[in-house]
């Protein structure tokens, strides 16, 4: 996956990122790894919008959306839905595109720009990177918002998705975002592919042991014996 950019951030925003940081701290200095859900680890990488991480934010319910401001440059312009508090999932194609079509399980890869309705700031864009973003479209690995946003958009489209705060980051917010804030992106999808397979693991072989693979058709494998060769019938 690209790396995603460093967000543009308010003085708010400013403050959680310390407070996460120092969360980091005492979860390194304890020598304890975690070993949870990476989405709700805040050791591991908090890009977004696939991971969550611990805020102090209060809570922004109730509050309704502002205008977009501070834009990154190249970004597209953002329609916020402004005086209003989303509660349901908004898709606007901006632009209908008509390359391959982005389905759940495929790897997309594309420029967005993220706005917070309550201040209407920048907390995430790839355009500040120079560079697209690429995410596998699979359920507990980005916000609901994106996973039912983003299906039935084609190469070439752009889409604007508005984001009621249940389908973004919750009552829990997120590392910048506050509890309870709804989102809105503006999304360029450039590429749709297969995601990466999974490898599946190798199990060791002991010293001193024999490891078998498949036999082709028509033959069969003898696990050797000591002082014994492996024979194939048919050969």
């Amino acid at each position: 996956m690209s790396p995603l950019p460093i967000p543009h951030v308010s003085r708010r925003r400013m403050a959680a990122v310390a407070a996460t940081a120092a969360l980091v701290l005492i979860a390194a200095c304890s020598g304890d790894d975690g070993g949870g859900n990476v989405v709700a680890d805040a050791t591991k990488d908090t890009g977004l919008p696939t991971q969550s991480a611990p805020t102090t934010l209060a809570s922004v319910a109730d509050q309704p959306c502002v205008e977009a401001t501070d834009l990154p440059e190249g970004s597209p312009e953002v329609a916020m839905p402004v005086g209003e508090v989303p509660t349901e999932l908004g898709i606007t194609d901006v632009t209908e595109g008509d390359g391959a079509e982005a389905e759940l399980g495929k790897s997309i890869t594309v420029d967005y720009v993220g706005v917070a309705c309550s201040d209407g700031m920048v907390f995430d864009s790839s355009y500040a990177a120079g560079e697209p973003a690429q995410f596998t479209l699979a359920e507990g690995g980005l916000i609901p918002g994106w996973i039912e946003g983003i299906p039935g958009m084609k190469v070439g489209g752009r889409r604007q998705l508005v984001i009621p705060a249940d389908l973004a980051y919750g009552a829990e917010g997120n590392q910048g975002i506050a509890p309870d804030e709804a989102l809105v992106f503006v999304i360029d999808l450039k590429e749709v592919s297969d995601a990466p397979a999974e490898t599946a693991p190798t199990a060791p072989v002991e010293d001193g042991g024999a490891s078998t693979t498949a036999p082709a058709d028509d033959a069969t494998t003898t696990a050797p014996a000591d002082d014994a060769t492996t024979t194939t019938a048919g050969g």
